[in-house]
C-alpha cells in the first residue's frame, strides 16, 4: 500500500512538473494594432494544430518597441513597418526575422467624399480636417510623414491636423464619426468601413509601401516554438488568411 502511494505521488509530481513546463512555453507576441484581424485568426489556428498558445499584446508599433526595450520579456515582435524591426535589430533585440505581408497606404474619406479629396495634395487645402497617426507611436504615422514629405506638403497638411491617433484604427474611426474629413490609413484598415467611408488610391510613385515583418526577440526563452510560429505565419495557409482580411501579400 505504501509503495503504491509513493509511486502515485511520484507520478503526480512528474505530471505537475510536466504541466508547468508546457505552460511556460506560451509565447508572447507584441503586434501592431493594425494587423490584429488576421493575426487573431492565425494564432487560434496555430494553437489548434500545435498546442502552443500565443498571447498577443496589440498597440502602436513604437509603443510596443518601448515596452520591449524596458521589460526585455517576450518572444515575438510584429510591427506594422519594417523600420521598427530595423530599430529593434540595431538595439540587439532581434535574432531572426521574416516578411509576412505588405501595407499599402490609402486616403480614407467620408462616404461619398463630400470634400472632393482626390490626392495627398488635397489634404493641404484650407479648411480640410485631417487625422494623422503619432509619428513616434505607430507605423502609419511615420509612413504618412514620409508620404507628405515626398509630396512636398508636410507643413501644410500638418497644419490641418485636428486629431492625432496612436493606432490606425483610431484614425479610421475619426473618419467614420466625421470628426475629420480624411486620414491616411492602411488599405486593409479601409475595408473595415464600407458603410461610412471610402478609400482614395495614392499613385505608386507618390506612395510609401511597407513590409510587415515579424521577428524573434533575442532574449526569448522559447526560440524553437517561436520559429514554429514564424514558419506558420509565413506559410501559404496564413497568406490566404491575410488576403481574406484584405491585406496585400504580393506586389
Amino acid at each position: 500500500m505504501k509503495k503504491a502511494f509513493v509511486l502515485t505521488s511520484a507520478f503526480f509530481i512528474m505530471f505537475m512538473l510536466y504541466g508547468c513546463g508546457e505552460k511556460a512555453k506560451t509565447l508572447r507576441l507584441f503586434c501592431g494594432a493594425g494587423i490584429r484581424p488576421p493575426v487573431d485568426e492565425i494564432i487560434k489556428l496555430f494553437k489548434d494544430e500545435t498546442g502552443i498558445e500565443v498571447k498577443p499584446t496589440y498597440a502602436g508599433s513604437g509603443v510596443l518597441l518601448t515596452q520591449i526595450q524596458l521589460n526585455r520579456k517576450g518572444d515575438l515582435y510584429m510591427p506594422g513597418d519594417e523600420v521598427f524591426i530595423s530599430r529593434a535589430e540595431s538595439k540587439g533585440l532581434i535574432s531572426e526575422k521574416r516578411d509576412v505581408a505588405y501595407f499599402v497606404p490609402v486616403i480614407l474619406v467620408q462616404k461619398g467624399n463630400p470634400r472632393g479629396i482626390k490626392s495627398i495634395a488635397d489634404l493641404a487645402r484650407p479648411g480640410i480636417k485631417v487625422a494623422m497617426g503619432d509619428v513616434k507611436a505607430c507605423a502609419i504615422g511615420e509612413v504618412t510623414e514620409k508620404i507628405l514629405k515626398k509630396a512636398g506638403v508636410e507643413d501644410q497638411v500638418k497644419g490641418n491636423v485636428v486629431y492625432t491617433g496612436v493606432t490606425v484604427q483610431e484614425l479610421g474611426n475619426a473618419v467614420k464619426l466625421k470628426t475629420v474629413d480624411a486620414a491616411v490609413v492602411w488599405d486593409a484598415t479601409a475595408k473595415f468601413y464600407p458603410d461610412s467611408a471610402e478609400a482614395i488610391r495614392i499613385p505608386e510613385e507618390q506612395n510609401v509601401i511597407v513590409r510587415i515583418p515579424i521577428g524573434i526577440l533575442s532574449f526569448s526563452k522559447h526560440k524553437e516554438e517561436s520559429r514554429k510560429f514564424l514558419d506558420f505565419i509565413t506559410s501559404e495557409r496564413a497568406r490566404r488568411i491575410f488576403e481574406k482580411h484584405g491585406y496585400t501579400t504580393k506586389l
